[in-house]
């Protein structure tokens, strides 16, 4: 929890650093430009940016042709892990797990639940005191004084009146109100100002109400409770003030109103209220009323926007939402790599190795088996096959084989000089293609069709027949006998039916696409669903008969079974949805027969 609130402070920092220096290239034009500017910048402290990236994962977008190269998308990858967990720390003597919980991150979110809390009630003591202010006030339902905020809301077609309330504290004019803004009016203020300098201060006010500066302060000041021990955040909120009066002092000059006036108005009404602190309220008293009043003499109304500077501050808003939401699609997107490394002088070798043709036929026996040691064993195997089974892929990831691979069927018999893993003995069948068969292959990155395991219902609740494995169950199990209950891990596949204690959903999406002469699917076949853990799981369906014939039963008679994409559905509660997506595929450059030893 730590590490992502972390990655989320760098981030917006980050955004705010640009935005800054947006705001600097914009700081001749009107305030109310940079006003938006440092407004989003507090919103985006709402939005973290791994929830767009998230959000682009959900949607339905692909990313279509031209596929992005495997180093970008690497790239991607790279850059959205965290920068907390790039490196883990060593600890000579680590602390218990409980003390470790309550002096490191426990401590940290209860610092931060309580300043949380502290700035939310000192927020709702001020929303009180000025409330209990506008409580007391009374109505004012017509005032010669106040005709002409009554010309402002003829002016801008406002359909509501503004309400008016006369108070006798000694609080300055100001709007109260977020939904249902009011103007309240100090009635000891009424011998200080002129008429004229009334309508400038309602003027400024009726500007507040226009502009819904109370909705926004109060969302600000919720990301600011929030992240109260960001000091970024307390700056932030120094620059929104700024231009929030300041836009409102350019707009009632551009109203009419005389700067001269205005400015005196200003300072008889700082006079007046100077112990006045109005936090939830819009007034006239914010920011630095020196270089407010300079900006109002020097009539500094600013540059307005120009249609290029406006093109591009709305294709930067575009791209700070469609950035992170291309990215979540890019990442998401189901791709299979194709487990290809360039074999050279220095990649390890099988100590001996036999490779006969086989001349049995499709029919004859069909095996292969990595033993413990690293051994490899193949029996009436094609070159396809034995390609498939060395680089993990799949038919449909492999590109550009000559057509004898699927016809002619070999034996091999290979040991290593040495016990090896079996990631090693796929790595030197890798090497023993390359050099028996002279495979010269390259990956590329292609779109092609397949198929995402999803969940079928909107809730995302599993179907009656998935049931999470408790991690207890597959701690300890006894060796497979042949009769027993399955083990952990193992899919056992059948003509129409998939069943297994204990297994991944990604396992259960390469059953799917493996079983392809019972299933029917053609496709590659992805897991999407999210799912963590070990699940188990009784599949019953139609097989697809031999040959594409009509679907049949275990025993090989007609079926009356559902199919294997509504059996998903009524008993597992997932689905295939047809995709298209980037996959990297091998393409086969130059491929040969063996010689037989």
């Amino acid at each position: 929890m730590i590490a992502l609130i972390a990655d989320h402070l760098w981030q917006s920092t980050l955004f705010a650093l640009a935005a800054a220096l947006v705001c600097f290239a914009h700081r001749r034009n009107r305030a109310q430009t940079r006003y938006l500017l440092w407004l989003a910048t507090s919103i985006k402290f709402l939005v973290p940016f791994g929830a767009l990236v998230a959000l682009g994962g959900w949607s339905e977008w692909r990313p279509s042709v031209p596929v992005p190269p495997f180093e970008l998308v690497t790239t991607l990858e790279t850059l959205s892990q965290p920068f907390t967990g790039a490196a883990p720390v060593t600890v000579a003597t680590p602390l218990p797990a409980s003390t470790a919980v309550v002096s490191g991150s426990g401590l940290l979110m209860g610092a931060w639940a309580l300043g949380t809390l502290a700035m939310l009630a000192l927020w709702r003591v001020r929303w009180r005191r000025v409330a209990g202010i506008v409580a007391t006030a009374r109505p004012i339902v017509d005032g010669r004084e106040f005709e002409h905020l009554r010309h402002l809301e003829r002016a801008m077609n406002r359909k509501r009146p503004l309400a008016i309330l006369s108070t006798s504290s000694w609080m300055e004019p100001a709007v109260f109100g977020i939904f249902r803004p009011v103007l309240v009016w100090p009635s000891k203020i009424d011998g200080r100002l002129s008429a004229s300098q009334s309508a400038a201060i309602i003027a400024h006010e009726v500007a507040h109400v226009r502009r819904r500066d109370n909705l926004w302060a109060a969302i600000h000041q919720l990301v600011q409770s929030l992240f109260w021990f960001h000091p970024l955040l307390w700056w932030l909120s120094a620059r929104l003030i700024d231009e929030r009066e300041r836009a409102c002092d350019e707009e009632v000059v551009r109203l009419g109103s005389q700067p001269a006036v205005y400015a005196e108005s200003l300072l008889r009404t700082c006079e007046f209220c100077v112990d006045s602190s109005p936090v939830c309220a819009a007034g006239v008293t914010g920011s630095d009323l020196k270089r407010r009043i300079e900006r109002i003499m020097r009539n500094e109304a600013g540059v307005t926007l120009t249609a290029w500077r406006r093109f591009g501050l709305a294709a930067a808003a575009c791209a700070a939402i469609a950035l992170p939401l291309a990215i979540g699609a890019i990442l998401s997107a189901p791709v299979l790599r194709a487990q290809s490394q360039a074999i050279t002088e220095a990649t390890p070798r099988f100590d001996a190795a036999s490779i006969k043709r086989n001349t049995g036929g499709a029919i004859a026996s069909v095996g292969s088996r990595i033993l413990p040691d690293g051994s490899f064993t193949a029996t009436n195997l094609t070159l396809r096959q034995l390609i498939r089974l060395f680089y993990q892929l799949q038919d449909a990831q492999l590109i550009g084989a000559p057509s004898w691979i699927d016809d002619e069927r070999y034996d091999i018999q290979a040991r290593p000089a040495q016990r090896v893993t079996t990631d090693q003995a796929r790595m030197m069948g890798r090497a023993l293609l390359a050099d028996r068969f002279t495979l010269r292959s390259h990956p590329e990155t292609r779109v092609l069709p397949v198929y995402a395991l999803v969940h079928a219902r909107a809730d995302r609740r599993l179907g009656p027949g998935l049931k999470e494995t408790p991690p207890e169950e597959c701690a300890k199990q006894p060796e497979f006998d042949g009769r027993g209950p399955l083990p952990c891990g193992v899919i056992q596949f059948g003509a129409g039916q998939l069943n297994s204690r204990a297994t991944t959903m990604e396992s259960l999406a390469g059953t799917l696409m493996n079983g392809g002469s019972f299933t029917g699917i053609d496709r590659i076949v992805v897991d999407r669903t999210g799912l963590t853990g070990n699940y188990g799981f009784q599949l019953r369906f139609q097989a697809v008969g031999r040959g594409g014939g009509p679907p049949v039963n275990d025993s090989g008679q007609p079926s009356e079974r559902p199919s294997l994409f509504t059996a998903l559905q009524e008993e597992l509660g997932l689905k295939l949805d047809p995709q298209r997506a980037p996959i990297e595929v091998l393409v086969i450059d130059s491929i040969d027969r063996p010689t037989e030893n």
